[in-house]
């Protein structure tokens, strides 16, 4: 008689990693209030890997980026006070705990 067992734990590949991707953060926005249309300077931690950053669901355009900061363009269709979050390209999201508020 031949038994054949198998163990299969079906792990999902996103969050089963050997390798520690780097991790965006987000220390602070200046000015936390801003006229929808200008740039706002995000500084933070491995910030050049960032992908993509929205206001709330809007995503903004990073009109530049380095290790520690990124500046980013209000667009103009923030029109309430939002959450800040950012994606890298390891598709890590984070969110920032303070709000941003558009200015007319």
């Amino acid at each position: 008689m031949f038994l054949l067992t198998c163990c299969n734990e079906n792990k999902d590949f996103s969050t089963d990693y050997d390798i520690e991707w780097p991790v965006s953060s987000i220390e602070s926005i200046s000015p936390a209030q801003q006229t929808v249309g200008e740039n706002i300077e995000v500084t933070g931690k491995n910030l050049q890997h960032t992908y993509n950053f929205y206001i709330g669901s809007i995503g903004c355009e990073i009109v530049s980026k380095s290790e520690n900061k990124l500046v980013v363009k209000v667009p103009l269709n923030v029109i309430e006070e939002s959450t800040v979050s950012i994606i890298n390209l390891y598709n890590r999201t984070f969110t920032f705990s303070g709000k941003f508020t558009p200015l007319p």
